[in-house]
């Protein structure tokens, strides 16, 4: 969390980081979400 330098967590999916945020009643504005995706690789990803 931004604000208390807490970790939440590695999540597998996006489903599950939403399914965290929505547990804690945190909203995306709340949190810094990093992805270990290259930036290249999840623009021009078709998966």
């Amino acid at each position: 969390m931004i604000d208390t330098g807490e970790d939440l967590g590695c999540w597998e999916s996006e489903a599950e980081l939403a399914a965290c945020l929505a547990f804690s009643r945190l909203s995306p504005e709340d949190v810094e979400i990093v992805g270990d995706v290259p930036v290249m690789n999840a623009v021009t990803s078709w998966t």
